[in-house]
């Protein structure tokens, strides 16, 4: 018997090494297995921070698959992985980004039962997409408060929403509103800050560090660059009785000099008109320029000021283009009411300057700005009513009212204007500053304005109740880049 006894406890040492054994393997591969999961959830937030990182530098414009690699790799690395363990697979899409990362995971026991591959990967899946935006405003500066308002002064973009490619700020008592959203690539001013007395609000959002917008009209053609005529006849004006105090008949030609303002009136017959002289216009009683009606009309105006004083000139029936070369257009004090004809009115280096008293406006016209040229209104003009042409005059979109030809030092400039004032249609200025100062109140725009800043930094434009309005009309289709992970 005890021989039995002795030979079953000899099996019972046997069983019992064995079940240890097997024990130690089931918690080593426990603790093995506890560190992969732990690695495994490591791994995949670096791969979704590593895919957003990618897709975001895809948004900005970057399509090298080294510098996207290098990114991924930077972006796991932020989130514990070292860069020399770690290997990312990257596959590229039109609408999308996938980033896989493999990772060997160390063993702390299983090395003695295991020798094979022991790693870790995970993956993760981000969408690209442009989502529609319904901006009135856009200010494509990137750098500082490409929209800022101070003093008493009151914007808002009403049905549509604003978008500045760096930051929004305000001072004083302003308000920057909108109907919609209020986005900022940068920082937009916290105005819920109790010693910051301007607002800042979007009725739907209001939120900043977003993705930029990219120029939605980038590579818009510009007007071919007139040709100044030569061999004109040299221009000629006749008083119709023969007396000084009748009306003066002027034909088309090349003017050198000009004497024909003080009068009782001017009729300009259709044709072409070269000005290498100061034109001024400043007759007696209700004097009236005449045009021919129906008549086409080309004016170019080099070196010289074209002023318009104490007159009505009605063109709004004729086709009319002007071109000027290193000077100006202005409407004085007195005038009484100018209407441009329908057509292109070009500016090199040149400036269009509605003054104090001027009353003007125009249907179907559209102003083009190169080389410094410059819209400037100032004093306090009695009316500014602009619409834009429904049709392209050179391959420009529809219904663009100012035009600024990219990389020039242009500016448009609204100040001290009387609330009689609205532009109807697109504002394309993507390389200028758009500057408001003055009085004018309600909606006096009617469309969207795409500019390099948009600025009020003085004066009491609008007010809270009745603020300075962009009223948005959808001309030209753009949208904010997304990403989201997917997987």
């Amino acid at each position: 018997m005890n021989q039995k006894y002795q030979a079953h406890e000899g099996q019972i040492l046997v069983l019992f090494a064995i079940g240890t054994i097997i024990l130690i393997a089931f918690a080593a591969l426990a603790v093995d297995v506890g560190l992969a999961l732990s690695e495994r959830r490591g791994a995949q937030n670096a791969a979704d921070a590593a895919t957003l990182a990618v897709a975001r530098a895809m948004v900005e414009g970057e399509t090298n698959d080294a510098v996207l690699r290098q990114t991924a790799l930077h972006y796991a690395q932020a989130n514990g992985y070292d860069i020399a363990d770690l290997d990312a697979d990257i596959q590229l899409t039109e609408t999308g980004v996938e980033v896989n990362v493999r990772h060997d995971v160390t063993r702390a026991f299983l090395g003695a039962f295991y020798d094979g591959d022991w790693a870790i990967s995970a993956d993760a899946r981000a969408s690209l997409d442009t989502v529609p935006a319904d901006y009135g405003l856009i200010a494509l500066d990137d750098s500082g408060d490409a929209i800022y308002l101070a003093g008493n002064t009151h914007v808002r973009v009403q049905g549509g929403g604003m978008m500045s490619n760096s930051g929004i700020a305000c001072g004083g008592s302003s308000t920057i509103t909108a109907g919609t959203a209020v986005h900022a690539a940068g920082s937009v001013l916290d105005t819920t800050n109790p010693s910051i007395a301007c607002i800042i609000e979007g009725d739907e959002n209001t939120s900043g560090n977003r993705s930029p917008i990219e120029d939605p009209l980038a590579g818009t053609p510009t007007p071919p660059e007139p040709s100044y005529p030569t061999g004109l006849p040299a221009g000629q004006c006749t008083y119709e009785d023969q007396q000084w105090n009748s009306r003066a008949v002027c034909q088309p030609g090349h003017y050198t000099s000009w004497n024909w303002g003080s009068g009782w009136g001017i009729r300009l017959m259709p044709g072409t008109y070269l000005f290498d002289t100061n034109v001024t216009t400043n007759p007696y009683g209700t004097g009236v320029i005449d045009m021919v009606p129906g008549g086409n009309y080309t004016f170019y105006v080099r070196n010289s000021t074209f002023s318009v004083n104490n007159t009505t000139w009605d063109m709004g029936s004729n086709n009319v283009n002007m071109y000027f070369l290193n000077s100006s257009f202005q409407f004085t004090g007195g005038t009484d009411l100018v209407t441009l004809g329908s057509g292109l009115y070009y500016f090199d280096n040149s400036r269009f300057e509605p003054a104090s008293g001027a009353n003007a406006r125009g249907d179907a016209v559209s102003f083009f700005f190169r080389n410094g040229g410059e819209f400037k209104t100032s004093g306090n003009t009695q009316q500014m009513r602009f619409t834009a042409p429904t049709t392209s005059l050179y391959g420009e979109p529809p219904n663009t009212l100012f035009h600024a030809e990219p990389g020039s030092n242009t500016n448009i400039h609204f100040g001290n204007s009387s609330p009689n004032v609205l532009l109807q249609g697109l504002v394309y200025a993507p390389d200028s500053d758009f500057l408001m100062s003055g009085n004018t109140s309600g909606v006096w725009a009617q469309g969207q304005l795409i500019v390099r800043t948009f600025r009020a930094p003085s004066g009491s434009l609008g007010t809270a109740g009745n603020p300075s309005t962009i009223e948005y009309v959808d001309y030209v289709d753009m949208g904010t880049p997304q990403v989201w992970l997917t997987r």
